[in-house]
């Protein structure tokens, strides 16, 4: 479970740069998670939770957002959504 530490290094982020702009109290959090990360979003914010408790951090929003992955295709010279790409089958990506 990765999830716990990835929780812990962006609650170290959160607290510098809360320190460094004199926030008293963090109310909101977004984080893109990218398509083939394996993180887990519901562990990821369980996790979140709490890693928080008792920073200032404690009860903010977490938002998750899914990167999507994309790359270059030679056979048909454009850039497919890998996300996308995944759920179809490959016939259906343009030539």
């Amino acid at each position: 479970m990765h999830e716990i530490t990835l929780c812990q290094r962006a609650l170290e982020l959160i607290e510098q740069q809360a320190a460094a702009h004199g926030a008293k109290r963090v109310t909101g959090v977004w984080l893109k998670i990218g398509a083939f990360s394996c993180v887990e979003t519901s562990a990821l914010a369980f996790c979140f939770d709490l890693v928080c408790r008792g920073t200032l951090a404690e009860g903010c929003k977490l938002h998750l957002e899914e990167q999507e992955a994309e790359c270059w295709c030679e056979s048909c010279q454009q850039y497919v959504t890998l996300l996308d790409a995944a759920r179809a089958p490959l016939s259906a990506m343009p030539e």
